[in-house]
């Protein structure tokens, strides 16, 4: 991986109609930019190979609500609510899935980067996301394996890496709970994520994820109508 500190860019992210290329959103330094961990469908499941169904909300919860693009944060993480500043700040999106002790076959459990939002407004406990700079990548998520995971928190020495009473997934989960992002970490995964979706993957925020919610119900229909026929 190249220094992450290294990775430029700026301007608005602004879509086009025809090319579907986006920019890099702009950074503000005077504000708060704020890590997020949401519980996925794929949290604390036994999973071969994950695919964007695992990466989406995990039925229990309510919020984020990716298809309207609303994150409730007084169900979820007050701190952030009082932490951002509208038309400024931007929260990157996290999650795990697998398990710690998975049987063979199974992936360990990994963390996932798979967006982020500027915060458009906060109001009545609700932020909303800019629809213009907000990216959801289900399909195509920025795994924090320990090289990356290293490169971005370098405060942390080998002892804390190497340490085998804790997971990778539980020491990133505790350095982003209720955490700010550094300004290098923030640009080189925004940078990052920016340039997947223009080499090609899906936003999911909005009407696609609205539609990926309809695929898993035909799904879920289909298999349970294979599961009676074969009765």
């Amino acid at each position: 991986m190249a220094n992450v500190s290294s990775m430029g860019g700026s301007g608005p992210v602004e879509e086009s109609p025809l090319s579907q290329v986006v920019r890099r959103p702009a950074f503000f330094p005077d504000v708060n930019n704020c890590w997020y961990h949401y519980y996925a469908r794929g949290t604390q499941c036994n999973i071969h190979n994950p695919t964007y169904a695992d990466f989406m909300l995990a039925t229990y919860k309510s919020t984020p609500d990716f298809c309207r693009r609303l994150y409730n944060f007084e169900i979820c993480h007050w701190q952030i609510g009082n932490a951002v500043t509208a038309k400024k700040s931007i929260v990157v999106m996290k999650t795990a899935v697998g398990t710690a002790h998975p049987p063979p076959g199974y992936i360990k459990t990994r963390t996932y980067v798979v967006g982020f939002f500027r915060v458009c407004a906060v109001e009545d406990g609700t932020i909303a996301m800019d629809p213009r700079e907000s990216l959801l990548l289900l399909s195509d998520p920025i795994e924090l394996d320990a090289k990356l995971a290293q490169a971005l928190f370098p405060r942390k020495g080998k002892d804390y890496w190497n340490n085998p009473e804790r997971t990778l997934a539980a020491k990133l989960g505790s350095m982003t709970r209720n955490r700010y992002l550094e300004p290098f970490q923030m640009e080189w995964i925004v940078t990052e994520l920016v340039r997947r979706h223009n080499n090609g993957s899906e936003n999911y925020l909005g009407e696609r994820y609205l539609q990926a919610l309809l695929d898993r119900e035909k799904d879920r229909r289909l298999d349970s109508w294979l599961s009676l026929a074969s009765i």
